[in-house]
């Protein structure tokens, strides 16, 4: 901050991911399922899936064992059949999931300085949450990929929830305060980035954007409700220890 100041600090944030997205663009293929139900050249269908595999695919035919669908995705989609309930439970863990993750961003420091911290300090400890969850989201992408993936989620999950109720107990120890909220990073923000992965395959291909889509609309109504109901407890003068143990039982529902 005192090098480029906050103005700098917007434009970096803005100007970083603009980067990423022409590299993104030129270098990341689609996905298997979707080169062949747009019937692609099956060579680069195979040097996709071998990239991903590590195998070779010559002389391979790829074909989908999915249905003839419309072109489009429609929202109707999502609710017909056997969606149904995924969609609706995939709504209900984006909406607490991020209700949780704007809560920790947007009161993290405010909270700790009201304790007692300054706010260098508090910064650094909210910045344990980023880091947390960074990492987290290459470690569940690891396990997420040689193990079931429904329960490695379920077990981050758990672990935010239990870490959670450990940063209500530990405002006393700022380094256990620390570990705490960078463990909260790995079991709710890692696990976001994995369940963003998980929703994806969870849709037939011709409504998975959708899918996806919808699923993060919700879940960003979650996270306006997380920074509003930190703004609200803190104004009706919740204890610090009790504020956490409220959203512990959000993110065990």
């Amino acid at each position: 901050m005192p090098l480029i100041g906050w103005h700098g600090i917007l434009v970096l944030g803005g100007v970083l991911p603009l980067m990423l997205f022409f590299a993104l663009l030129f270098v990341l293929p689609e996905s298997p399922r979707w080169q062949v139900r747009r019937q692609r050249p099956q060579a680069a269908i195979a040097r996709t899936v071998s990239a991903i595999t590590g195998e070779r695919y010559d002389n391979t035919h790829f074909y989908l064992h999915e249905a003839a669908a419309i072109s489009k995705g429609s929202i109707r989609q999502l609710f017909v059949g056997r969606q149904l309930p995924i969609t609706l439970m995939l709504w209900v863990v984006f909406f607490m999931s991020l209700l949780i993750i704007y809560l920790l961003s947007s009161w993290m420091p405010t909270l700790l300085n009201h304790r007692g911290i300054d706010l260098q300090h508090a910064s650094w400890v909210t910045a344990a949450f980023q880091v947390g969850g960074t990492l987290g989201a290459l470690l569940l992408g690891v396990l997420m990929d040689k193990h079931n993936p429904f329960r490695v989620l379920a077990v981050s999950y758990a672990l935010g929830a239990v870490c959670i109720v450990m940063i209500g107990l530990s405002e006393n120890g700022l380094w256990l305060m620390a570990l705490a909220i960078f463990g909260t990073g790995i079991g709710i923000s890692g696990s976001q980035v994995g369940l963003n992965a998980l929703t994806a395959t969870l849709y037939p291909t011709q409504s998975r954007a959708t899918g996806v889509s919808w699923s993060n609309a919700v879940g960003r109504c979650g996270a306006i409700v997380g920074s509003l109901s930190g703004g609200m407890m803190m104004a009706m003068n919740f204890s610090f220890d009790t504020l956490f143990f409220r959203h512990r039982d959000s993110g065990c529902h």
